[in-house]
């Protein structure tokens, strides 16, 4: 029959468009809601955390006598810390945890108890456990009837000599014991809506776990169903999953770094400039890293409450985003899943890389920037119609906002662009196409020329000689072509090397350079120049040149550190492709080349998951001092800062902040904007030895200065970070003038790195 459709035609059309279609909307749905639940998550969980947990106290002497070494709030009741906490003595000391249980049913329940030596119990008030020493670890059982609702909780333990032990739990008659969930313990008495907050972020967070492991169960699924007997299909599949598993393997061990009690000293400093009133100081203050981050972490610090992780969460996602960055540009670039595997696994093993995951700084995002720019590298060149101006164009514009997000991508972004705009014209033919082509790269690499000249003369101030000072190593010296050879066989070797693992699985030795090896250097080379030898790689190739060549000129002239550590980081995806293009080179004769090539991509994959660079964050509790500060002092009290706890209490503090120019390597200080607040001039703990007498006799004068004007009946002393390198506490010295013209002293609350004094006059 003439002119009709056949009907299994017509199904089988339809059914292909019915796929197609409801695959992207199932997609799309699935992402809006993992997004959504995720961002939820986020939002409960941070207010959740400030809620929950118990107060813990530990002290250095049996008894719980003298200030607490440890002063802050526990997820439950464990000895964990030890294992942390490097100055906690494993003998002879003592804690404590206080606050208050959520028991959600009336009924019987048992307690459970351990502990070498002493452990104490108290529910209600009433001692329901005791053991004392010589007593082992057999474990004691309660039964007690309880209420459904809040009961308070204290629990003493004390270790007496020998190992150190303890164990407590809950359970239902004839049930396992298990711990106290945090989501049920409270440090504060808690009203309804903070059991119901607690109790909705621990149903929600196995939910969103589950959500985002659906994609790989589904792989799985399909993998099994169909995909078995096709080995290019499983090949790549197999590839996709083990870069999941890089990716996820880096998150678990990156994120017991995520959200600690309290940032530390320069993650404070960043964090106490976007609290800033003023919303142009942001933007203007001259700290050497691009202002286009601040007003990110400003954004991120008003969407979310939780003051550490609103912070972490952006070189947080930059240094996991960097992972599938990297093997998209290596896969873009030699066109092998394999290979893009290796790329992926080597970024997950850089301990620089890790370690800046989830410290407040710049340097994943640059990671991160110089990895997309290479990508676009990748992909700008090579095809047979030359350099597409759409594309183009897309480069240099997102190459010249870069500039006011990261200051070291202009290093990349330059030389990018202006050997892609030669290379375009050079193709571009004659004829009218050939010339809007032309015109169209031109007026591009003009826009991108015009951002970058607004840029450096908006960025230039934005750094100062004490910075300079402190990376001065990194300058090349220029006064002979020896001692320029020489810097540049050290140092510029070493910025290669670190940026490739060394391969042990070891984290970042504190303050210290990476260890790195030496064996990966000839693939890099070999990368290099493998790439320049293929007409279709050549355009990246000179990109990879140009870039070191930049970060050379821009050490000779003093605009930028080579070889010195952090700064180095935005240059390390160079490395790594570099190095993905050596394994390319070496194995490309080989009548076997695809089996080497999954070889090495596995051995490093096999690496990146038994030996994940391990990342954790200083232990830290200071923010504990600036909120006790906030909580006790009066209107007419006054408060003495030093000044780090300026940025402390800009930070954590309720006040409203002012940030002051002040010529230091931090390039200004946090103020807090209040009545009858005095902060220290100087920085004692960065300034040399030369300097510490003179700036010692100047903090006492200016107290001094301050109690002859003015004699308040309580004034509050916050000494943060004022301990010397010589190990002298100056802090000290302003409690003896407090306590030489009669004021009464008490230790309010001593923290990691400082301590919180009161002084009464009787």
């Amino acid at each position: 029959m003439t002119g009709l459709v056949s009907p299994g035609l017509y199904l089988h059309d339809l059914r292909r468009l019915l796929t197609r279609r409801s695959l992207r909307r199932v997609v799309g749905g699935y992402g809006a809601v993992a997004v959504s639940l995720t961002v939820l998550l986020f939002v409960l969980g941070a207010r959740a955390t400030e809620r929950t947990g118990l107060l813990r106290e530990v002290y250095p002497e049996n008894g719980h006598r003298g200030a607490p070494i440890i002063r802050d709030l526990s997820a439950g009741v464990s000895l964990e810390f030890l294992d942390t906490v490097p100055f906690v003595p494993q003998r002879f000391f003592s804690a404590r945890w206080r606050g208050f249980w959520y028991v959600a049913e009336s009924g019987e329940l048992e307690l459970h108890g351990a502990g070498d030596d002493r452990l104490d119990v108290w529910l209600d008030g009433v001692l329901v456990i005791s053991r004392r020493p010589p007593a082992d670890m057999h474990t004691e059982v309660r039964t007690l009837v309880v209420d459904a609702g809040v009961h308070s909780i204290w629990i003493d333990y004390e270790q007496h000599g020998g190992a150190h032990a303890l164990s407590l739990g809950w359970a239902r008659p004839g049930g396992p014991p298990r711990p106290f969930a945090r989501h049920r313990l409270f440090h504060e008495s808690p009203a309804q809506a903070d059991i119901r907050l607690a109790q909705h972020a621990a149903r929600l967070r196995p939910i969103v776990i589950l959500i985002w492991a659906l994609p790989v169960i589904a792989a799985i699924v399909f993998l099994t169903r169909g995909l078995w007997n096709s080995r290019r299909k499983v090949l790549r599949l197999a590839t996709v999953l083990a870069g999941a598993a890089v990716v996820l393997r880096a998150v678990l061990a990156r994120l017991p770094g995520w959200n600690p009690e309290s940032l530390w000293g320069d993650d404070v400093i960043y964090g106490s400039l976007i609290r800033s009133a003023d919303f142009w100081s942001v933007i203007v203050t001259p700290v050497h890293a691009a202002p286009g981050l601040f007003v990110i972490w400003r954004w991120l610090s008003a969407v979310f409450p939780d003051p550490e992780w609103s912070l972490q969460i952006l070189p947080f996602a930059c240094g996991i985003a960097a992972i599938p960055t990297m093997a998209l540009a290596a896969r873009r670039l030699t066109g092998d899943d394999s290979l893009a595997l290796l790329a992926a696994a080597v970024t997950a093993l850089n301990p620089l890389l890790a370690f800046y995951t989830v410290y407040v700084h710049q340097y994943s995002f640059d990671f991160l920037v110089t990895a997309l720019l290479m990508l676009g590298a990748a992909g700008l060149a090579g095809g047979a119609h030359g350099v597409d101006p759409r594309r183009f164009g897309r480069m240099t514009l997102g190459g010249g906002l870069a500039a006011f997000f990261s200051v070291p991508s202009l290093l990349v972004s330059f030389p990018l662009v202006h050997l892609g705009a030669a290379l375009a014209v050079r193709d571009s033919g004659s004829g009218d196409a050939g010339r809007t082509a032309r015109a169209r790269v031109l007026a591009a690499t003009a826009a991108y020329d015009v951002a970058v000249l607004a840029a450096v003369l908006f960025l230039r101030n934005r750094t100062n000689e004490r910075v300079r000072g402190d990376f001065g190593t990194g300058f090349m010296p220029f006064d002979s072509a020896g001692a320029a050879w020489s810097f540049l066989a050290e140092h510029g070797r070493r910025a290669i090397e670190m940026s490739l693992p060394n391969w042990t699985g070891q984290g970042l030795p504190e303050w210290d350079l990476p260890d790195t090896v030496s064996w990966p250097l000839p693939f890099v080379a070999l990368g290099l120049i493998w790439l320049l030898a293929r007409r279709q790689t050549r355009f990246c190739g000179l990109v990879a040149a140009a870039v070191y060549t930049a970060i050379v000129v821009a050490s000779v002239l003093h605009l930028y550190p080579l070889g010195v550590g952090r700064p180095d980081v935005f240059a390390f995806p160079v490395g790594v492709l570099l190095f993905t293009a050596g394994i390319w080179l070496v194995t490309e004769p080989l009548p076997c080349r695809s089996q080497a090539r999954v070889v090495a991509a596995a051995a490093a994959v096999a690496m990146a998951l038994s030996h994940p660079v391990p990342v954790t964050y200083r232990p830290r509790n200071d923010a504990l001092l600036a909120r006790e500060l906030a909580a006790q002092a009066h209107a007419d009290d006054w408060i003495v800062l030093s000044f780090s706890a300026g940025y402390l209490a800009a930070y954590y503090g309720p006040w409203n902040v002012e940030i002051v120019p002040v010529d230091t390597s931090t390039a200004y200080v946090a103020t807090i904007v209040r009545d009858r607040v005095l902060h220290l001039p100087l920085r004692l703990d960065y300034d040399d030895s030369s300097r510490e007498h003179l700036a010692d006799t100047e903090h006492r004068q200016v107290l001094e200065q301050l109690l002859e004007e003015s004699r308040p009946e309580r004034i509050w002393f916050l000494g943060y970070h004022t301990e010397l390198v010589t190990g002298r506490d100056w802090g000290r010295d302003l409690v003896g003038v407090l306590i030489d013209n009669g004021y009464r002293i008490d230790e309010v609350s001593r923290a990691t790195r400082g301590a919180l004094y009161v002084g009464v006059l009787p």
